[in-house]
């Protein structure tokens, strides 16, 4: 079965506009002393400056998936069960008391009721360090690329103050082609489609690092396990293993099953 569409009675007239409203890329602000997404980062790396954190001297500054931020990519991959621990909850806390509350105040606005049923999430942060680089990483994209559902919304969130070269170009809205850097510092995300807006990275010299995480997620409702990948096979962005998932006051589906290491979930539902 094919993901639900915006054109489907699953939808309503209401809930169509909360999703065009959401859909239009914004700045959120938050507490960072409330949500510390930063000294996990800092005792991982073992770097107070994060932006200082040197490129990558044994030839992978030629971009790829790693590039020059390599070193600090795998120095994340095997941080400890403390720091591991920490930032989960500084995610489930930002999903809790910002994300929530704003999806919830939109579709109040254009009375939707589509945030009730709560929200799937992507399980866990993606951790992203774009050192100076003569190469960027990755390519241009958008996540309907890679097989991902129409209704996911992306957050990204930086570490350090980034614009220009170390950050990431996003395009406005689907198709429009006017690429921009976001231009944001710690204690503000970006949200934005990610689904249907190409973004990707230029070679950064701007002789700073920039680190960041970004995840996806979407109402429950629209979660659709049987939708199908780009090459016609089954997703495998499911519940239980891409996505986790909170209700509508912002707590754990309890009936989820958890891969090891993800405790902290269980004890703060």
């Amino acid at each position: 079965m094919a993901a639900l569409t915006a054109g489907e009675p699953a939808l309503t007239q209401q809930d169509r506009a909360a999703l065009a409203e959401l859909r239009t890329q914004r700045t959120l602000t938050y507490d960072t002393q409330e949500h510390d997404w930063r000294s996990p980062v800092v005792d991982a790396m073992g770097v107070e400056a994060l932006e200082t954190l040197e490129p990558a001297t044994d030839g992978r500054s030629r971009g790829g998936s790693r590039g020059a931020g390599a070193p600090w990519l795998r120095k994340w991959t095997t941080r400890s069960p403390d720091v591991r621990e920490r930032i989960l909850a500084a995610y489930l806390s930002f999903l809790q008391k910002v994300v929530l509350p704003h999806v919830r105040e939109v579709g109040a606005r254009h009375g939707s009721t589509l945030h009730e049923g709560g929200l799937v999430f992507q399980r866990e942060p993606s951790f992203r360090c774009h050192a100076p680089s003569p190469n960027p990483t990755g390519r241009p994209h958008c996540d309907a690329d890679y097989g991902h559902s129409e209704f996911e919304l992306n957050v990204w969130l930086p570490l350090t103050e980034c614009g220009g070269s170390n950050s990431l170009w996003c395009e406005s809205a689907p198709g429009v082609g006017d690429y921009a850097p976001f231009s944001v510092r710690y204690g503000e995300a970006v949200l934005f489609w990610g689904n249907r807006c190409r973004h990707y990275t230029v070679a950064n010299d701007s002789g700073t690092t920039r680190v960041s995480f970004d995840f996806r997620f979407l109402f429950r409702r629209l979660y659709d396990p049987h939708m199908e990948n780009i090459y016609g096979g089954p997703t495998a962005f499911l519940l239980g293993g891409y996505f986790d998932a909170i209700d509508g006051d912002g707590a754990l589906d309890a009936d989820i099953s958890r891969p090891k290491g993800h405790g902290v979930l269980y004890r703060r539902g």
